[in-house]
């Protein structure tokens, strides 16, 4: 917890989060394997017609967000922002904590700068949790993932002066919040409360 706050809140220099992640060493769990709890998700996931419905979310997400976006931005907005998510976790190999952090400016690559589609993801060593530097090609689906939320949903909910692909709502120059992370792990296909507290509550309670 203190390494995720020093990173990620205090935005703290690498040496002294490499110092406070030595705090941790004396008092590691290690766990044997993946718990019988995780085990029965995974394989039920594995299960082909769960997980041809699971990858076709994404796009039934982006759709829903289409018919809402001219009388109900925010909700709009926040499906957009859920499809735009569990499109990049379940195309590419990335920790959750690395893709709410993603910046437009740093880590989103175009194929033809400044127009071109985004054709790749750089993540540099000092931002992994393993120190190894991240480079994936993006898919032409996952580009026009991409291209549409930055396009016509982003605008309705972050600041035009931040920088992260998920920006935080209103005037924030920083990305969505630890709250707002937990909710896009969470059942998009459930309903949710929409009201008119904008995207973070487009993702869902708590």
């Amino acid at each position: 917890m203190l390494r995720i706050i020093a990173r990620h809140y205090l935005q703290l220099p690498v040496e002294q989060i490499e110092r406070i992640k030595g705090w941790t060493k004396p008092v590691r769990l290690n766990y044997p394997g993946m718990t019988e709890k995780n085990s029965t998700h995974v394989g039920r996931i594995l299960d082909p017609k769960t997980e041809a419905r699971f990858l076709e979310m994404p796009a039934g997400l982006m759709a829903a967000a289409r018919k809402l976006r001219l009388r109900a931005p925010a909700q709009a907005a926040g499906l957009a922002m859920r499809a735009m998510a569990i499109g990049l976790l379940t195309s590419l190999p990335l920790r959750l904590s690395n893709t709410i952090n993603l910046r437009l400016d740093r880590h989103l690559q175009l194929a033809n700068p400044p127009r071109g589609p985004i054709c790749i993801i750089r993540i540099a060593r000092e931002e992994t949790k393993n120190r190894r530097a991240i480079a994936l090609p993006v898919s032409n689906r996952l580009s026009g993932l991409l291209d549409e939320w930055l396009r016509d949903y982003r605008p309705l909910i972050g600041s035009p002066d931040s920088s992260y692909l998920f920006p935080g709502q209103g005037f924030s120059t920083r990305p969505i919040t630890t709250t707002s992370r937990r909710q896009t792990e969470q059942d998009p296909s459930r309903p949710k409360r929409h009201g008119h507290h904008g995207a973070d509550d487009a993702l869902g309670p708590a």
